[in-house]
């Protein structure tokens, strides 16, 4: 859907583009400028007014046999609920919110927190500006990567999970209190240890902000 607060030519100026070349793609394409008007400073000023009038929503109901490789936006959140397959997502301002993904293989939000909820198989998930918190599956088939520079980490760790686990932040505190881990080295900046037999590595690392595990 797309909308203005601006008038029809505003509206114009984006387009929605659909290409299905073996990989179906979905992308926002703006127009820079209308081309009446020649001039330098015409053109720049009427890129970044169009460009900031006009937002396009998209609600895609994929099929079950479809996946999701990618998706990727520059100034907006997402929302995937229920996808199969793997699956790689990139915000540059806004939030990322993932709800039983088979597999997140990355999830990168530069200003804008991340979410990622039910049983999804985690890879890699990056904020620059923004908290994460994430839920951990029993199993873990591949090594977890979790950063953060300015914000909070929350993690909900499953029964049974096997796992070693090294956290750190430099300013912020470190805690999990009702989880049974397995302390091989701690201090207020620094955890190292296991979670029942030790396994795949969580990793965890947050330059301003806390960094908390939690019992599902």
């Amino acid at each position: 859907m797309k909308y203005t607060e601006g008038n029809q030519e505003d509206l114009d100026c984006a387009s929605i583009v659909v290409n299905n070349d073996g990989v179906l793609e979905i992308q926002t394409v703006f127009k820079n400028y209308s081309g009446e008007e020649s001039s330098f400073f015409n053109r720049l000023f009427s890129i970044l007014k169009r460009r900031r009038d006009v937002t396009v929503d998209y609600t895609i109901k994929l099929p079950e046999t479809l996946f999701l490789r990618k998706a990727q936006i520059r100034n907006g959140s997402i929302e995937i609920n229920g996808i199969h397959g793997e699956t790689t997502v990139n915000s540059r301002n806004g939030s990322i919110v993932l709800l039983n993904v088979e597999k997140c293989t990355e999830a990168e939000a530069r200003n804008g927190s991340i979410t990622i909820s039910g049983d999804t198989e985690i890879g890699k998930l990056q904020s620059r500006n923004g908290n994460i918190s994430a839920d951990i599956p029993e199993i873990v088939m591949e090594n977890i990567y979790i950063t953060t520079r300015n914000g909070s980490v929350d993690l909900y760790l499953a029964d049974n999970l096997n796992a070693d686990v090294e956290m750190k932040t430099r300013d912020g505190k470190i805690s999990g209190e009702t989880v049974k881990l397995k302390l091989k080295q701690a201090s207020d900046y620094y955890f190292l240890g296991t979670l029942g037999s030790g396994g795949k590595a969580i990793s965890v690392t947050t330059r301003n902000g806390n960094v908390t595990l939690h019992n599902k």
